[in-house]
């Protein structure tokens, strides 16, 4: 049994357009260059945004379109009967051939699989990926839960921290929160700039955009276009 038969078509058919994509924005990228043009990075964004989340819901679009089997024109065949003793001569007698099998000398790669292989592969890195994930997500649990929340607005949290020495936003959890070093407090200057700047992400909504990626990191993470938007995002920070 082959273990591509697992992966369902929806996802080996969204990570052929994935790929696609990234190839078409490559080659746009290139273009760009010889032409001596910068396009803004905020509308690079966007468009990678837009194609991004229509080809992950692209397979249930493609389940609304209504089945046109029924309109399907089959072709109708007339045979006519044929005498065929009146062309064939039974009296002779039929000539028989000998198929002679040359046996090859057996390899260890005539029975290596390399699907199987590669698809084994790819699982073993999703493994390690969702443990990775976990362990992420119970990383920031404990820097929430021992950090010292010290204003909230909403559902906006601004929690301070001793175990960080950058500070950054996330949304888990159902909260939005901005987590910064404790010692910033003693900057006001500095701590200002970075509240105005971490607020500016959950405003953009990037902070839901990250979790957005990181879960579907879980199954596309070995996909070029996932890495091209990906360190769009990072660079626009």
């Amino acid at each position: 049994m082959s273990l591509i038969n697992l992966i369902p078509d929806e996802i080996i058919a969204v990570n052929i357009l994935l790929g696609g994509s990234w190839i078409v924005f490559f080659l746009l990228a290139r273009i760009c260059t010889y032409l001596n043009l910068t396009p803004h990075k905020n509308t690079l964004l966007s468009i990678a945004r837009i194609a991004f989340v229509f080809i992950l819901i692209s397979p249930v679009l493609t389940a609304l379109i209504p089945n046109s089997d029924s309109l399907e024109i089959m072709p109708v065949l007339n045979y006519q009967p044929v005498a065929v003793s009146n062309w064939i001569d039974f009296s002779t007698p039929t000539p028989t051939y000998e198929i002679v099998v040359k046996e090859k000398s057996e390899t260890y790669f005539q029975y290596f699989n390399y699907q199987n292989a590669t698809i084994a592969f790819i699982l073993l890195l999703f493994i390690l990926k969702v443990s990775w994930t976990i362990k992420s997500i119970t990383n920031l649990s404990n820097i929430i839960q021992q950090g010292h929340q010290w204003k909230k607005n909403g559902r906006l949290r601004i929690i301070l921290s001793d175990s960080i020495q950058i500070p950054f936003s996330t949304r888990v959890f159902g909260k939005s929160d901005i987590i910064i070093p404790t010692k910033l407090l003693f900057n006001l200057t500095d701590l200002k700039i970075i509240l105005k700047h971490e607020g500016r992400h959950h405003r953009n909504g990037d902070t839901t955009w990250m979790l957005f990626l990181e879960l579907v990191k879980l199954i596309f993470f070995y996909n070029p276009f996932f890495f091209y938007i990906q360190g769009l995002g990072i660079n626009l920070k």
